[in-house]
């Protein structure tokens, strides 16, 4: 069986590897490119809370699945 490719939000080539790309990531979630810089930038839990959400979202993450992993 053939894997899934991860969707990520980061950038994976470049001087900025392992940045989240904001554009994308807010064209995911239905917000502005500006208010997420807004919130990243005021509180940056919240904008890792935005982007751990849309990466299990957008590689079908179940809340159960999620729990599992964390309770192993």
């Amino acid at each position: 069986m053939r894997r899934k490719t991860l969707t990520d939000f980061k950038t994976k080539t470049g001087k900025e590897v392992g940045k989240i790309k904001v554009t994308e990531l807010a064209q995911f979630i239905g917000m502005t490119e500006g208010a997420l810089r807004k919130r990243r930038k005021k509180n940056p839990k919240e904008f890792e809370i935005y982007y751990l959400g849309a990466l299990c979202v957008a590689n079908d993450i179940k809340e159960a699945e999620l729990r599992n992993l964390l309770t192993q």
